[in-house]
């Protein structure tokens, strides 16, 4: 909403303190050789890379006790704004696991989103992820054959559902082998079967537990998809990749608060 300029104003905030904080924080070399994932994931997650843990307890459900508590502010293109608490996304994330459950998906199943930027496709991804399921973020800038390329093609993720919504769905007419579609009728109603489809599953889905090294995201990519099959990332996965890249201090940088 604030647009360019309010993001440098809030840059400007956030600066003072996290450099005066940072001068007091260790070498780049240093904070890379002492990094471990196991550290970084007891500090941050609730759940045990090794024991059990879920990607939507972890971005979702932990936060959601307080009824109150805002999870996202969206505001749409005609500027319609809308507050989701995590508490709500808690349920309705709910609701879509049963869903997919009552469909035959479950742990390592895909489920494919091709959606806007609109609060129902955090419900898709955390519902997915509810019950081990890996959620492959679909743009709505792809045609059919972007899609079926990293869908149904060989090396595909081979999806078992697509949640979509009125203006994209005729894109997937054109996809070969196209899994079947839940459309989300946001703006559109009955033209849609995502709202009703929720509103029928219960509430409660108690989440599935994984290890650190199962796949929670497959990734887009440009690829050739008789030799190079669509890449999963993992929960231990981000953990390898801060590391990998040396962000260490942004990491701290993020947990700063602007005053």
């Amino acid at each position: 909403k604030a647009g360019a300029a309010g993001r440098s104003g809030c840059l400007c905030r956030l600066l003072p303190e996290a450099v005066g904080d940072a001068q007091a924080m260790q070498d780049h070399q240093s904070a890379y050789d002492g990094f471990s994932i196991a550290g970084l994931a007891a500090e941050l997650l609730s759940g045990d890379l090794d024991g059990g843990i879920n990607a939507a307890v972890e971005c979702c459900d932990r936060w959601a006790g307080d009824p109150d508590r805002i999870a996202i502010h969206w505001i749409g293109k005609d500027f319609a704004e809308e507050s989701v608490t995590f508490a709500a996304l808690r349920e309705q994330s709910s609701r879509f696991a049963n869903l997919l459950r009552a469909r035959g998906i479950g742990k390592g199943d895909v489920v494919g989103g091709l959606l806007p930027r609109i609060p129902e496709l955090f419900v898709v991804a955390l519902g997915a992820w509810r019950i081990g399921a890996v959620y492959q973020p679909l743009f709505t800038a792809f045609g059919p054959a972007a899609i079926e390329s990293r869908v149904t093609a060989a090396g595909g993720s081979q999806a078992k559902l697509i949640v979509t919504d009125a203006a994209n769905l005729p894109k997937l007419e054109g996809v070969a082998g196209c899994p079947p579609a839940l459309v989300v009728d946001r703006g559109s109603p009955g033209q849609g079967t995502f709202a009703a489809a929720l509103a029928a599953q219960s509430p409660d889905c108690d989440p599935v537990p994984l290890r650190g090294e199962d796949p929670i995201v497959a990734l887009e990519k440009a690829r050739d998809a008789a030799t190079d099959p669509a890449a999963r990332a993992s929960l231990d996965g981000a953990a390898k990749l801060v590391r990998t890249l040396g962000v260490e201090k942004t990491l701290a940088l993020a947990r700063f608060k602007p005053k």
